[in-house]
């Protein structure tokens, strides 16, 4: 059968049904193997995982990620630039954050003004249609 004889419409984005996959086989057979996991899960992983510290002379098991930010805090302390500067930029990056986070949940006086004066009209609206015609000035 010739593709010129289908009544399928062949055109940008619509092959061929001969240039088409067959039903159940990918288009990319050697592609990313099922289960594979990604960069962020596996260092998700890795900062969870335990391990052992000494601190104050005691050994103490915490996360990598607590390990790792502690010993950072440890060489800005000691005057480390380049641990400096990644520490504030670290804690910065945390502050814009929860101040962002704080914005959005917090409404101000005269949003929740707003906000209950609309709630109040449309208490009105459905109690009373009639009366909420006559206070807009649209009597019939």
């Amino acid at each position: 059968m010739n593709w010129k004889d289908d009544p399928y419409d062949v055109g940008y984005g619509k092959p061929p049904k001969s240039g088409q996959f067959q039903k159940g086989r990918s288009g990319n057979p050697n592609g990313r193997p099922r289960g594979t996991r990604n960069l962020s899960t596996d260092f998700a992983e890795v900062l969870s995982k335990k391990v052992t510290v000494v601190e104050n002379g005691k050994k103490k098991k915490t996360s990598a990620q607590m390990a790792t930010i502690q010993r950072l805090c440890e060489k800005a302390l000691m005057g480390d630039q380049k641990s400096i500067a990644l520490f504030l930029g670290y804690a910065g990056q945390l502050e814009v954050e929860k101040d962002a986070q704080g914005a959005e949940k917090a409404l101000s006086a005269s949003d929740v003004q707003i906000l209950n004066n609309f709630a109040d009209s449309l208490a009105t609206k459905t109690d009373s249609p009639d009366q909420s015609d006559k206070e807009e000035g649209n009597v019939d």
